[in-house]
């Protein structure tokens, strides 16, 4: 997912994303922190009928 939306600067993304056995198991997401900036492209990790939340907070 391109991050050219971002304003220009450093950012925390959170991502709360479906875990590797999610297809049989769906109520247990994995939490990671990236911290990014709007030139990135973030990687998302979709399970099969799954999704991905991501919360951005400017990086202190």
């Amino acid at each position: 997912m391109p991050l050219e939306f971002l304003v220009k600067g450093v950012w925390k993304v959170t991502l709360w994303e479906g875990a590797p056995d999610s297809g049989e198991n769906a109520e247990h997401p994995v939490k990671d922190e990236e911290t990014v900036r709007a030139s990135d492209t973030l990687q998302l990790k979709l399970a099969p009928s799954g999704g991905t939340v991501a919360i951005f907070s400017p990086a202190k």
